[in-house]
C-alpha cells in the first residue's frame, strides 16, 4: 500500500539506505585519508590509477592521478593549513557507482579563514574510489585562501 503523503516508504530491513550503504564507509575511510594525508591510508581505499578533480585557480586545484599524485595533494593542502584544516562530514549519500559527500571545510591561513560547504562526487567499485571531484560552494574564496 501507498505511503501517507509526506512520508518515506518503509526501507525493507536488510536493504542499504543512502546512509547506510556499504559505499558509505569507504567514502568516510576516503575522506579521512586525505584529511591524513597519508600515503597508505590513501592506497588502502583509492584504485592505483584513481582520478581527483579539484577545480580553481590556485596551487591545490589540479588533477590527481594515482596514489602519488593524490598523497601530494593532500600533503599540500595540510602543509599550506597547518593543522587548522577541518572537514567534518555532514552526511554521506551512497549507491551503487556513486557516492556524494557533503562536508564542512573550515581553516585558517594567515589573516584569512576558510569556512564553506564543500560537496565530492566520488566514484566507487569492488569496495574502492576510483577517484572524484570536489565541488566547492565558493571557488573564488578558496583561491583567495590558497593563493
Amino acid at each position: 500500500s501507498p505511503s501517507p503523503a509526506g512520508k518515506a516508504a518503509p526501507v525493507p530491513p536488510g536493504r542499504p539506505t543512502p546512509s547506510n550503504h556499504p559505499n558509505a564507509a569507504v567514502a568516510k575511510a576516503a575522506c579521512a585519508a586525505l584529511r591524513s594525508a597519508d600515503r597508505k591510508a590513501i592506497s588502502a581505499v583509492f584504485v592505483d590509477d584513481a582520478e581527483l578533480v579539484v577545480p580553481g585557480r590556485n596551487p591545490t586545484a589540479g588533477v590527481y592521478c594515482g596514489w602519488d599524485e593524490i598523497t601530494g595533494y593532500a600533503s599540500l593542502r595540510k602543509e599550506l593549513c597547518g593543522s587548522t584544516f577541518r572537514s567534518p562530514a555532514h552526511d554521506v549519500l551512497a549507491k551503487e557507482g556513486h557516492t556524494v559527500i557533503i562536508e564542512r571545510w573550515m581553516a585558517k591561513r594567515g589573516d584569512r579563514c576558510l569556512d564553506m560547504r564543500v560537496v565530492t562526487l566520488m566514484h566507487i567499485f569492488d569496495g574502492y574510489s576510483e577517484g572524484g571531484i570536489i565541488l566547492v560552494s565558493d571557488p573564488y574564496k578558496v583561491d583567495d585562501f590558497f593563493n
